[in-house]
């Protein structure tokens, strides 16, 4: 019986470390699945894990669980990744498997943020209208934006991947307009950043603290910078935990349950 723990982020390479030695005991293992190769760096090599890079399809991942005698399933995916989360969960119910969804913490709106629900509304209430704005919502929502170069400078932080650059491109930015790092990005860097491109606007996810909200939301706060704040998508599953310790209790629980 086996374990599929989907990748890609800071809380899940702290969960394959903290729920490596409970799987060792118990003689069991788990594939960890990211969608880049640089990802599988996040962890650690040998053990009871195996990781591999998958960009999934329905049958593909239906049959790869069944091979694979997946019985339960860790989805510690992006807050935003709601592809993979909702393929996850429609297998999960479909043959019988159990499912959890580590859930980052959100962090509370605070004064000075503005949310919005979804992107079209950035255009629609005006929010960039004339601005400069630095956009750090990774490069799959950027060719949203072809259609809106002309009534914004628009600029945008991507992944150094070949893939990231080319969704930049049909989203009509040019090369003097983006910049290619992989987080953490530090609050000195972001500053200097802001400042270089002389920054009037900065649209951010909801992401939490791990995917650099809180140092966005300080430093727009101290330069007076407007931020604006695309809201989490709904979380569709019934079976959420925000903490490695209530993971691992879960993980144990399921193992206690009869197959």
């Amino acid at each position: 019986m086996g374990i599929w723990l989907i990748g890609g982020t800071q809380e899940s390479r702290d969960i394959a470390q903290a729920l490596a030695p409970e799987l060792t005991a118990r003689g069991r293992w788990g594939w960890i699945t990211v969608t880049t190769p640089q990802a599988t760096a996040l962890y650690p090599q040998g053990g009871p894990w195996r990781a591999r890079v998958a960009v999934w399809q329905a049958d593909a991942l239906r049959t790869w669980l069944l091979q694979e005698q997946i019985t339960q399933i860790i989805d510690a995916s992006h807050p935003f990744a709601c592809q993979i989360s909702a393929l996850a969960q429609d297998l999960a119910q479909e043959l019988h498997l159990a499912y959890v969804r580590y859930q980052r913490r959100e962090l509370p709106l605070t004064a000075g943020v503005i949310e919005i629900v979804s992107l079209e509304d950035l255009f629609s209430q005006g929010l960039l209208q004339g601005r400069r704005v630095f956009l750090t919502l990774g490069a799959k929502s950027l060719p949203f934006f072809r259609d809106y170069q002309d009534q914004a400078a628009l600029f945008a932080r991507i992944l150094p991947t070949a893939s990231s650059l080319e969704l930049a491109q049909r989203g009509g930015f040019p090369p003097e307009r983006l910049i290619a790092l992989r987080p953490p990005v530090s609050e000195a860097l972001e500053t200097a950043l802001w400042q270089q491109w002389r920054i009037e606007t900065v649209v951010t996810k909801a992401s939490g603290a791990p995917g650099g909200e809180a140092i966005k939301t300080q430093l727009a706060q101290r330069l007076q910078i407007p931020l604006i704040r695309l809201a989490r998508p709904a979380s569709r599953s019934a079976t959420t935990v925000s903490s490695l310790e209530d993971l691992i209790n879960w993980f144990k629980k399921m193992c206690c349950q009869p197959p």
